[in-house]
């Protein structure tokens, strides 16, 4: 049969199973394929240099559509995970060397390491990433804008307030609160890249739940924030964002948010 030397090539010593499945029918999407695909390139079970099977032998192993694979393919260009030559050969590329931010949420979700070791280094990027740019969001904020801040920060105290706060919900009112004030800025390639940093959020969302489980820290944070904004007070403004990215790195390095003092 024409995929025996491609199974034969992704087997284990111990003769495990093929790599490639058939999928689920009710499951078989290009976004599905390459899911299990980035999944693979995580786990390392298809490691850089190495060919994906053709198009048709995807097409037969995973039983979809020769369109469906090529959709899955395109998406994983996109995400710079592998690269097409001429012919139709598919090459893995190194995603520590080409991937972007993008693909955090894959390494969290389909890595075989610990997931705390894993949340150690997302917890490090999220300190170092946002806190930089809450710093220039502060740093660069329009006194225009302090009405539109206050409304997004009143929204969080709101659902702060109720004994049993949607995390969920907290999570996108925290988000919106820091993206406010970054559009203030009016720096659209900042924007984009705080925008960016929410499609990783968004996709390992009770991952981050420890950064808002002590929801009442987090509003006196942004209470002191529109008192430092409205004052004009850069430094004072700078030193809440401290306190919150010091406190949420822990949270996500704890797995629990509830130590914070408040």
């Amino acid at each position: 049969m024409p995929f025996d030397p491609i199974r034969k090539k992704y087997q284990d010593q111990q003769n495990a199973p093929a790599l490639f499945k058939p999928l689920e029918k009710t499951l078989r999407t290009s976004q599905m394929l390459a899911g299990e695909i980035r999944k693979y390139i995580v786990q390392g079970r298809i490691k850089p240099g190495q060919s994906l099977p053709s198009e048709r032998d995807m097409a037969e192993s995973f039983q979809v559509t020769r369109t469906v694979v090529r959709e899955a393919v395109r998406s994983l260009e996109q995400l710079r995970l592998v690269s097409v030559r001429q012919g139709g050969k598919i090459r893995v590329l190194d995603y520590l060397a080409s991937a972007g931010i993008e693909f955090a949420a894959d390494l969290l979700l389909g890595s075989d390491e610990e997931p705390s070791e894993m949340m150690k280094d997302i917890a490090d990027a999220w300190w170092v990433i946002g806190r930089a740019m809450m710093f220039y969001a502060v740093e660069n904020f329009k006194s225009e804008d302090l009405d539109d801040l206050l409304e997004a920060v009143l929204a969080y105290i709101r659902e702060s307030d109720k004994k049993r706060g949607d995390y969920k919900r907290l999570q996108g009112l925290d988000y919106e609160v820091q993206n406010r004030l970054m559009r203030s800025t009016g720096n659209r390639a900042m924007i984009l890249l705080h925008n960016s940093m929410r499609h990783v959020y968004s996709h390992v969302a009770d991952l981050f739940t420890p950064i808002v489980q002590n929801s009442e820290h987090i509003a006196g944070n942004y209470t002191r924030l529109m008192y430092h904004l409205s004052k004009k007070d850069v430094k004072g403004a700078k030193k809440v964002f401290e306190s919150y990215f010091n406190h949420g790195r822990e949270a996500l390095r704890r797995g629990d948010g509830n130590f914070w003092e408040v």
